[in-house]
């Protein structure tokens, strides 16, 4: 049984994408366990004022910015391997890592549960939005699953491609930083080089939010944000306390609306 167990593991990783609520199956252990291991998706929805995001690797950084209520919600899949159960059967997961605080910057479900006729349940990670995300800075949180008497680590890895992922262990990212603007390249003569820190540092100046400030057509409003961003970047270059970029280096706009610096040089 064991060998066929191996094998049938073997093709089971070629079914990443499987159907919802699709278990794999095979013959069952004698202790009458069944495996377990972090699924992969690749969406995120919007409902009220949270956004929910349907986890696809171990790579991808969710961005927090366009989450307009307190906390972001990551939605993570957790598939059967096994035939599902009559009773419901509670599993095991557990913080392993990280540069964040359980309890206080995210928190995990109290009670996980693999529901009776379920092949799938779903770890929603609350991830509270602080002062502290506005650094730019990328904040991970690695979770692990962990045996217990009703499940075990019988799928150990992924193969996706050329990659291989541990099915066991999965790590959220998470930022605060703002994806460069679509068209933001197409206007570099005005806008200069994009940062996160300069964008953040126009919305503050405009008033604007991320999501309005992508709404803009740039060819029209480009020079307007550029003359209001040079005025308060001036301005404050002036009474002695410039604006810098995150790696220290005064902010600057493009050639055709360059702060004056020399006092600094």
């Amino acid at each position: 049984m064991k060998r066929l167990l191996s094998i049938i593991i073997g093709y089971s990783l070629l079914l990443i994408a499987c159907q919802e609520n699709e278990a794999v199956y095979y013959e069952g252990e004698p202790d009458g366990t069944s495996g377990i291991y972090f699924a992969y998706y690749t969406s995120y929805n919007r409902a009220g004022s949270s956004i929910t995001y349907n986890y696809n690797d171990t790579t991808v950084d969710n961005s927090l910015t366009n989450v307009t209520g307190e906390y972001a919600q990551i939605r993570i899949p957790v598939r059967l391997f096994g035939n599902v159960s009559e009773e419901d059967r509670p599993f095991t997961l557990k913080a392993i890592g990280g540069t964040v605080e359980e309890g206080k910057d995210y928190f995990l479900p109290e009670e996980l549960v693999m529901h009776k006729g379920e092949a799938i349940a779903y770890v929603v990670v609350r991830i509270k939005k602080t002062d502290e995300l506005s650094d730019g800075m990328v904040r991970y949180i690695t979770l692990g699953l962990e045996e217990n008497r009703y499940f075990k680590p019988y799928i150990k890895n992924h193969v996706v491609g050329i990659d291989t992922f541990d099915a066991q262990k999965l790590t959220i990212r998470y930022s605060m930083v703002y994806e460069e603007p679509f068209s933001w390249h197409n206007y570099t003569n005005n806008l200069g080089t994009y940062s996160h820190a300069k964008l953040s540092f126009m919305l503050s100046v405009m008033g604007w939010t991320y999501k309005k400030f992508t709404q803009q057509n740039l060819f029209q409003v480009s020079p307007t944000i550029c003359t209001f961003t040079r005025m308060e970047l001036q301005k404050r270059a002036d009474e002695g306390n410039p604006v810098r970029e995150l790696d220290g280096s005064l902010m600057q706009l493009g050639p055709n609306y360059l702060v004056d610096y020399s006092a600094y040089e």
